[in-house]
């Protein structure tokens, strides 16, 4: 398992099949690390940049194992969802 975090600032269709993590419109695509993988992105946190534009980072989590894709993208939801849950835990309150 691999976790990022990815200033895209960009979440859409184009980035695989839609999933929810952690009640957060997510998605997932198989294969794109390499063979046998999974990706899942998932917004973490908006914030204003340095010349004052609304970003988005995104949170990604890429698991890799030899399973069908459906089934190792479903535990790379799930696994997202967990990671999720426990860093928002862990975040000030706003």
């Amino acid at each position: 398992m691999e976790i990022q975090f990815s200033r895209d600032n960009s979440l859409d269709a184009d980035d695989g099949h839609l999933v929810n993590v952690a009640g957060t419109r997510s998605y997932y695509v198989a294969d794109e690390a390499e063979d046998d993988s999974c990706t899942v992105r998932t917004p973490h946190r908006a914030y204003t940049d340095s010349v004052g534009e609304d970003t988005t980072e995104l949170f990604q989590l890429t698991v890799y194992a030899p399973r069908p894709g459906r089934q190792l993208c479903d535990t790379a939801a799930e696994l997202a969802g967990e990671v999720v849950r426990s860093i928002a835990k862990r975040l000030p309150v706003s």
